[in-house]
């Protein structure tokens, strides 16, 4: 088996949406895996009060990363809009990973 790490270093991202994002780990993982990305976009349930706090580090005050509040069932993209999507570590959260996953699969 090929080692995943390897396997990114490959790959351009371009567009990337990054589900269930949290506070960005994923995110972080990506930058710092793949051969390059144009743009990531995070989205998540939370709040961005929370995720986007003026005393806490965050992936997302960089440039060509931002964060947007969303149901990850509801997905408010169009369709084929990302060259890339992830999701790291919360799929078994989620409360319908199916239709996560169809929506993931959509944009």
């Amino acid at each position: 088996m090929n080692d995943p790490t390897e396997i990114l270093r490959q790959i351009s991202g371009k567009r990337i949406l990054d589900v269930a994002t949290g506070l960005g780990a994923n995110i972080e993982h990506l930058i710092n895996s793949l051969k390059s990305y144009e743009e990531i976009i995070g989205i998540d349930i939370e709040k961005p009060e929370r995720i986007l706090a003026p005393d806490r580090e965050s992936v997302f005050k960089r440039e060509r990363i931002k964060y947007v509040q969303m149901d990850a069932g509801h997905l408010e993209f169009e369709d084929n809009s990302f060259d890339t999507v992830s999701i790291g570590n919360s799929l078994h959260h989620l409360e319908d990973p199916v239709k996560v996953l169809s929506e993931m699969y959509r944009v």
